[in-house]
């Protein structure tokens, strides 16, 4: 069963990530969404596993990642190798910074690749609006991803059912590329299972013509 859609918050501070989740969970109520938080993980792989085990539909992430080790031993990254990390197998995924080194050079030469930077001193004041930007963007993500899923079933049917061509297979392939990190693994068709039912449709279509060999045989 796929969880309910969730707002991920990372931050190598246990504190300021409670402090953070209990000011955005208290604004989602009624909006069915979730907040999901971790400390930074040690492997940068693991938010593409995370994200797509807890439905996330948006990161909201502090900067400096390696400053402390509250839950863990401290990492050796920052944010924005999470950012680049994450927009190299999902490039429109929308990540959020809140740090309190937001005037710094290279928090602003990142910023064009985030959809917003917040000074954590400013919060507070601007959590309302800031929820309200999370909720929207995990909301257009999600919806995005339904509508792929549901083009690349129909791309699936139609290359198992022979009436596909090559271009349906190239953008059925390009589909399963792009999202095979973001849905359940279960949703997402391999060439191998394409093949799998192509070849049932093949081998029944096979057998009925050969079926119908044999009474125009026992006609004649």
């Amino acid at each position: 069963m796929t969880a309910e859609l969730a707002i991920g918050l990372v931050d190598d501070d246990a504190d300021q990530r409670a402090t953070i989740k209990k000011n955005i969970v208290a604004r989602l109520k009624g909006t069915g969404l979730r907040v999901v938080d971790s400390p930074p993980f040690a492997n940068l792989d693991s938010y593409l596993t995370w994200i797509r085990e807890e439905n996330i539909g948006t990161l909201v992430i502090d900067w400096r990642l390696n400053e402390r080790g509250m839950d863990a031993e401290p990492v050796t990254y920052e944010g924005k190798s999470v950012v680049s990390t994450v927009h190299a197998q999902l490039p429109f995924f929308p990540i959020f910074v809140i740090t309190a080194y937001s005037e710094s050079e290279d928090v602003k030469a990142e910023g064009g690749s985030v959809e917003q930077v917040v000074n954590r001193g400013e919060f507070r004041n601007l959590a309302d609006q800031l929820t309200e930007r999370f909720r929207r963007a995990a909301g257009r993500f999600s919806a995005d991803q339904e509508r792929k899923l549901a083009r690349m079933s129909k791309l699936a049917k139609e290359v198992a059912l022979g009436t596909g061509g090559e271009a349906q297979m190239n953008e059925l392939r390009a589909l399963q590329a792009e999202l095979q990190l973001a849905c359940e693994p279960a949703e997402v068709l391999t060439d191998g299972a394409l093949l799998s039912e192509a070849d049932t449709v093949q081998q029944e279509a096979k057998e009925l013509a050969r079926r119908i060999e044999e009474l125009l045989g026992e006609e004649a």
